[in-house]
């Protein structure tokens, strides 16, 4: 089991399971994006450069393809 954010990110990036999406609009756009991967059972999406806020990550892991990394 990871027990912290950053591995968990290093290992679903291995195995081709994460999405970085660049300057997202957090109002407009974001909650969108979300729902229809997961609607499509994408990869987890890490969200960089959002509008309007600083440099710095927001994680929404909530579907994820390979069972050993996301324990």
């Amino acid at each position: 089991m990871k027990t912290d954010l950053r591995s968990w990110l290093t290992d679903v990036e291995a195995h081709g399971e994460l999405k970085t999406v660049d300057g997202a609009d957090w109002n407009k756009e974001i909650g969108t994006v979300v729902e229809l991967n997961a609607k499509a059972r994408g990869p987890a999406l890490l969200f960089d450069k959002i509008k309007d806020y600083p440099a710095g990550f927001v994680c929404s892991p909530a579907r994820c393809r390979a069972p050993s990394v996301c324990r």
